[in-house]
């Protein structure tokens, strides 16, 4: 790219576009054959009422906004770092980092609303488990092994790999994880680089880890939802159903979803 970050955007957006939106529908492809994969491998039988439609979940961002104008901010960064004094070289460096980690982020996103989506029209599935990907940060060591209701959205922070587990509310204590235990695993190095120093060592002297790792209150939250989003996302839909009856029609309404002939 050249020092003029608008045209040097605007050779490469559509490239950028397309391999992201490409990212996004693999990962929806990928997440509704999890949910059948994992249903299957735990024995329960759920069948679906309507099938998910994997494209549904490209071109679009997380908040439901238009994709190309969230791609987009990545001259905005650049342009931000010129203003703070960084040279063009290092502020294309910059800007980069940030477009990769965005990427990466709404490409996993789209496998996590294709898990949900996937969950919702089976009604004979209750919820599912957070499973935890290792290493983990504290909030999700904390959140993970929880059971929630197939309406709940999924909290996440950027660069978050955690995963729905499919799962009947009588049957999530087989994907129980214990904080405290999966803590001990992590030598006292990795405790106080996850933890802090001194919340790491309240923990290890006998705190309770979920009153030290005090979710609300220490920056860890769910989907930034905007008020009139330009695409409706299943979280806006779980958001606005008062019945699963309702969040299935509002997903065949949005594209989400396809019902059964």
């Amino acid at each position: 790219m050249t020092d003029d970050f608008d045209e040097s955007w605007s050779r490469i957006a559509a490239g950028v576009f397309d391999a992201t939106a490409a990212g996004q529908y693999a990962a929806a492809v990928s997440g509704v054959a999890y949910v059948g994969t994992v249903l299957a491998e735990t024995g329960v039988e759920a069948p679906a009422v309507a099938r998910v439609s994997p494209i549904r979940f490209a071109g679009g961002s997380t908040d439901g906004g238009e994709l190309d104008s969230l791609l987009s901010g990545s001259v905005v960064k650049a342009k931000q770092a010129v203003a703070e004094g960084l040279a063009p070289a290092l502020a294309l460096t910059a800007a980069r980092g940030w477009l990769q980690s965005v990427v990466m982020d709404t490409v996993r996103d789209a496998d996590r609303q294709a898990v949900g989506a996937g969950i919702t029209v089976r009604p004979k599935v209750q919820g599912w488990v957070r499973m935890l990907n290792p290493p983990s940060c504290k909030f999700c060591i904390v959140l993970g092994g929880q059971f929630y209701r197939w309406n709940q959205g999924f909290q996440s922070h950027p660069h978050c790999d955690c995963r729905h587990i499919p799962s009947q509310e009588s049957d999530a204590s087989d994907f129980t994880i214990n904080p405290r235990a999966y803590f001990r695993t992590l030598d006292d190095k990795t405790q106080d680089r996850l933890f802090g120093k001194k919340d790491a060592q309240a923990i290890r002297d006998g705190a309770d880890i979920n009153q030290v790792v005090n979710i609300r209150g220490r920056g860890f939250s769910g989907k930034q939802l905007r008020r009139e989003p330009d695409l409706m996302t299943v979280d806006h839909i779980y958001d606005q159903a008062t019945s699963r009856e309702e969040a299935i029609e509002l997903l065949r309404m949005n594209g989400f979803i396809s019902r059964y002939q």
